[in-house]
C-alpha cells in the first residue's frame, strides 16, 4: 500500500520566461509554502514525524505563500491531537504585518533585513522583512515541553527559509 501525504500549503505560483545564457547554475527561489518550509524540516524542530493538518488552508487576504505541519500528539500517530507540536510559516504582502513592537518580550535576530523572535509559555514567533514583504515562522509547543529549547533551531530554520525564498 502507498501512501500520498500532501502538506497543507498554498503559493503563489510565478513563471519567468525569460532565460540567461550564463552557464552558472542557481536555485530558483520557491514558489510554495511546503518548499519554503519542508516537511523535514518540521520534522527536524519535533523531533517527531510531521504531517500536514487535515483541512486545507483558507485562503487569506495578503498571504503570499503559506504551510503548516503538525507533529505527533501525546499518543503517536496523532497529529493535530491536544497537545501536538505545529509549526507554520506565512510571507505576507507588504511590511505592516511586522509587529515586533507589539510583543513585549520581542528580541531583535539576524535573519533578512530586520527581524525579531518571540518566546512564550506556548512557543517560539520569528518574524522578518525580506524585500518589502513579512515573513513568519511560528512554532507551537506541545504539551510539556519547553519551547524556550527550539529558539536557535527556529533562528536557523528562519535563516534558510529566507535563502530560499531567494
Amino acid at each position: 500500500m502507498v501512501a500520498l501525504v500532501v502538506p497543507a500549503c498554498s503559493g503563489e505560483v510565478g513563471t519567468d520566461s525569460t532565460t540567461s545564457s550564463s552557464p552558472e547554475t542557481t536555485t530558483a527561489p520557491v514558489t510554495d509554502g511546503c518548499e519554503a518550509l519542508t516537511q523535514a524540516d518540521a520534522e527536524a524542530v519535533f523531533d517527531a514525524v510531521a504531517t500536514p493538518p487535515s483541512a486545507s488552508l483558507p485562503e487569506a487576504d495578503r498571504v503570499v505563500m503559506q504551510c503548516v505541519w503538525a507533529g505527533s500528539g501525546d499518543e503517536p500517530g496523532a497529529p493535530g491531537a491536544p497537545g501536538a507540536q505545529v509549526l507554520q510559516f506565512r510571507l505576507y504582502e507588504g511590511e505592516q504585518f511586522y509587529s515586533a513592537d507589539v510583543l513585549a518580550d520581542a528580541q531583535v535576530v539576524d535573519v533578512g533585513e530586520r527581524a525579531f523572535v518571540a518566546v512564550s509559555d506556548s512557543g517560539v514567533t520569528l518574524q522578518w522583512v525580506r524585500r518589502g514583504n513579512t515573513a513568519e515562522l511560528v512554532y507551537t509547543a506541545g504539551v510539556d515541553s519547553d519551547p524556550g529549547s527550539k529558539r536557535p533551531v527556529i533562528e536557523t530554520l528562519a535563516t534558510e527559509i529566507d535563502e530560499r525564498l531567494g
